[in-house]
């Protein structure tokens, strides 16, 4: 299942909601929503969305990812128009006066942004107690949840002056904050300067990303070999290239263990190694569908057997070849791995592909 969330644009007296069916955290559509404030015409925006109905009546459902089941997130509503431009549809099944971030069980993270007064409001989910003064009420499920909390307030200029990677980063911090307090960030604590900034840039964390292929329907313990091949892959790699500077020997003078040398990019190494081995898992439709994740590192200047590695399997158990090597041993692609990325990096090729499901 995926991490779902509310997508809400405010206009005058009116109001359109979004149903957003994945990445609904600030690393997925949150990243989105800023980029949209940063550059998209956003009164336009609001006049564009539209109803599930008149959004299939625009777009042929055998064009559109998933056909008519599907429910779109802003990135893949832009895929499917075709034009450059983003468009959402918002869901019509909820009843009146009934939003889907009323219900914080199933909505996991909402965004509002208010066109009157030029703000986005940052909600989280899974609220067991009302908030007073909340702008959906503190109407109680039948599960025992109430509306998403309201964490954050930005002005759009605010966002539209600072790093997309730093308000992220304030936004999972609100997130994690147990007290009531509402974080606003309308004006810059100083004026902005009169010349460039000269200071470094906020540091980026570092993830790995590993893509495996879905249509193979690979067992679970399959699936984690595989997986674990991917995230192996980079490091393997670093101890094979390494120097055996020293054969370190035991008691029978027999070598027990060799003393190897590597170099480890200091982002690896620093944010990675000694952080918490962060990793996103994603899943590709088919073999075709996983390669164009080469295609997209390639182009953003990472190299294969360096920067990522395809895993092929050896067909000895559940699976069948689908190409044979010279020896005439069957293989079949299952997934790729990279080493850990900048988080930037790793976006730009995971947000073409769900979350592993």
């Amino acid at each position: 299942m995926g991490t779902r969330g509310s997508f809400i644009m405010r206009k005058g007296n009116a109001v359109k909601e979004a149903f957003i069916r994945w990445d609904a955290y600030p690393d997925g559509i949150g990243r989105d929503v800023l980029t949209l404030i940063k550059t998209v015409d956003l009164d336009r925006l609001f006049e564009q969305l539209m109803t599930e109905k008149e959004f299939f009546e625009r777009f042929p459902k055998d064009k559109i990812p998933g056909g008519e089941s599907q429910f779109f997130s802003l990135r893949l509503c832009e895929d499917a128009a075709g034009s450059g431009e983003p468009y959402v549809y918002f869901q019509p099944e909820w009843e009146e006066e009934e939003w889907f971030i009323q219900d914080s069980l199933m909505c996991e993270y909402a965004y509002e942004l208010d066109l009157n007064d030029r703000l986005l409001y940052y909600s989280v989910g899974f609220q067991k107690s009302p908030q007073q003064g909340n702008r959906f009420g503190c109407k109680k499920t039948r599960e025992g949840y109430y509306p998403c909390r309201l964490k954050a307030i930005y002005s759009f200029d605010y966002i539209r002056q600072h790093d997309t990677y730093g308000v992220l980063q304030q936004m999972k911090n609100a997130k994690l904050e147990e007290s009531d307090v509402i974080r606003r960030y309308t004006q810059d604590p100083e004026p902005p300067a009169a010349k460039p900034e000269t200071h470094a840039p906020q540091k980026q964390g570092v993830r790995q990303l590993i893509i495996a292929r879905k249509d193979l329907e690979m067992s679970p313990g399959k699936l984690a070999a595989q997986v674990s091949h991917a995230s192996m892959a980079f490091i393997s790699h670093l101890l094979l290239r390494g120097v055996a500077e020293k054969e370190l020997k035991g008691d029978t003078d027999e070598v027990a263990a060799y003393q190897v040398t590597s170099e480890i990019p200091p982002e690896i190494y620093d944010d990675w190694f000694r952080g918490i081995f962060t990793k996103i898992i994603c899943e590709a439709r088919n073999r075709d569908h996983l390669l164009k994740a080469v295609t997209m590192a390639e182009e953003l200047g990472l190299r294969e057997g360096r920067d990522f590695f395809l895993i092929k399997d050896c067909c000895l158990t559940e699976l069948e070849p689908e190409e044979y090597d010279e020896n005439g041993k069957g293989r079949v692609l299952t997934c790729i791995g990279f080493r850990p990325l900048k988080d930037d990096m790793a976006h730009a090729i995971s947000k073409k592909y769900q979350l592993y499901k």
